[in-house]
């Protein structure tokens, strides 16, 4: 499952790529529609963003994130005392 900050899916263009994704765990119905509507955008369909508000090629960043999940190891032990206490 991939979430974003906001919970709410992305689509849009990066650079050269399309990319969709964020599901936040409703991912059949979403990616379905969200793959359709980036197809329309490659053939080179008009695209308006008050239509589509899920498209986004800018959203913030995560705050001290820079490539590298240097964060992973210690959200691991936190659920691990978690699960150790239950």
């Amino acid at each position: 499952m991939a979430f974003t900050r906001d919970q709410m899916p992305r689509a849009g263009k990066l650079d050269d790529m399309y990319y969709a994704g964020g599901y936040c765990g409703h991912g059949i119905a979403m990616a379905t529609y969200l793959g359709e509507q980036i197809a329309r955008r490659i053939a080179g369909e008009p695209h308006d963003p008050a239509a589509h508000p899920l498209f986004d090629d800018r959203f913030a960043a995560i705050p001290l994130y820079a490539g590298n999940p240097w964060f992973l190891p210690a959200v691991g032990a936190y659920y691990q005392v978690k699960d150790w206490l239950q």
